[in-house]
């Protein structure tokens, strides 16, 4: 979908599905320093902008794993994953994770732990 993206920064995430792109590989439409510019370019480009359905009863965590399946950018994904589900669980363990990525636990919280993204409050438990 058209969206507005920061270019000055590498990456960007899509504030519909959360996949993350290059910013370098993106298709730019419309460019300029003025938001409000920018704002009604969009609509222009995509028609008026739908008001965000939120589904009450959509569980977080399912939301979450749709999400981190669907980023492209590891970094983005590893990072939205960690600091996702602080927000929602306060802390979390390898079951957490083991829940989102199947098979892959270990490897994401070694990852998240070297990359400084995440730190053991208790054992076995993280926060981003």
């Amino acid at each position: 979908m058209n969206r507005i993206a920061d270019l000055s920064a590498e990456t960007s995430v899509c504030p519909y599905c959360g996949a993350g792109i290059k910013n370098e590989r993106a298709v730019v439409k419309f460019q300029s320093e003025d938001q409000e510019e920018v704002r009604q370019a969009l609509m222009s480009l995509s028609g008026a902008l739908p008001e965000k359905k939120v589904r009450k009863d959509t569980d977080p965590i399912s939301s979450l794993a749709y999400r981190f399946d669907h980023c492209a950018d590891p970094e983005i994904k590893l990072t939205m994953l960690a600091e996702e589900l602080t927000k929602i669980l306060g802390s979390f363990s390898a079951a957490d994770v083991e829940e989102i990525a199947p098979g892959k636990s270990r490897e994401i919280i070694r990852i998240l732990s070297s990359e400084c993204i995440i730190t053991e409050t208790e054992p076995g438990r993280y926060r981003a």
